[in-house]
């Protein structure tokens, strides 16, 4: 069964609800004495302090993208690499064989379009395979250095390959981890707002306007977009 990624159930920016958030710490803290007659201590206006530093210092989503694009330009430029390598190992190998009978060991076929899963195969095979064929061609110009080459570059490919899904994993956790620390941050904030309307609804227009900042329709058919 597939998960259900979180939404947000606010409508407004991650950094508005920030600066909401301020605002309504200071306003708490005005009324202090008004919101103790309701149980909110001090403790509790530290709390929803301590979820709004939380949140804002958790990394936004451009910082994160940042390093998977990083990632993959990286892993770009070691498949660059390995197939440059593989191609002369190719060459060598169709000169001798003229694309036939032992050719077809090193499985070169399709090479162009491999994907990266199927590239450091190759790789691995073509090392096997030439390390064991290497009496017949090193004549038309297979040296050991060109093996080891190949090695080296399909183990930067193969450690890119894990940076770029570690990076793109990171990602769509801290983004699900950021909705759901907005949500609890909103949610608290939310509850302290109704309170400061209820205890000022009658008494004084102007902060019980002051409490109305973080109403706002749930965004619960919002998808998660990252907002920084």
């Amino acid at each position: 069964m597939a998960l259900t990624e979180d939404t947000r159930s606010y409508s407004f920016s991650d950094g508005e609800l920030v600066q909401k958030t301020d605002k309504l710490l200071l306003n708490i803290q005005r009324d202090a004495a008004e919101f103790a007659t309701r149980g909110v201590t001090p403790a509790s206006v530290q709390a929803l302090k301590t979820m709004r530093d939380d949140f804002d210092d958790y990394p936004t989503d451009p910082e994160l993208l940042g390093v998977e694009k990083q990632a993959t330009i990286i892993k770009a430029d070691a498949e660059t690499a390995l197939r440059e390598q593989l191609t002369e190992v190719r060459d060598i190998a169709n000169d001798k064989y003229k694309g036939r009978g032992l050719y077809t060991s090193f499985g070169f076929k399709g090479m162009d379009s491999f994907t990266d899963d199927n590239l450091h195969r190759l790789a691995k095979r073509v090392v096997r395979v030439g390390t064991s064929l290497f009496g017949e061609l090193s004549g038309n110009g297979l040296t050991a250095d060109i093996l080891k080459s190949v090695a080296e570059k399909d183990k930067k490919f193969d450690d890119a390959i894990d940076e770029q899904q570690a990076a793109v994993e990171t990602r769509d956790i801290a983004t699900q981890t950021r909705v759901r620390m907005g949500n609890a941050l909103y949610a608290e904030g939310a509850r302290l707002s109704a309170i400061g309307k209820s205890l000022f609804a009658k008494t004084d227009e102007a902060k019980y306007n002051d409490y109305v900042m973080l109403d706002a329709a749930p965004a619960a058919v919002q998808a998660v977009a990252p907002v920084a």
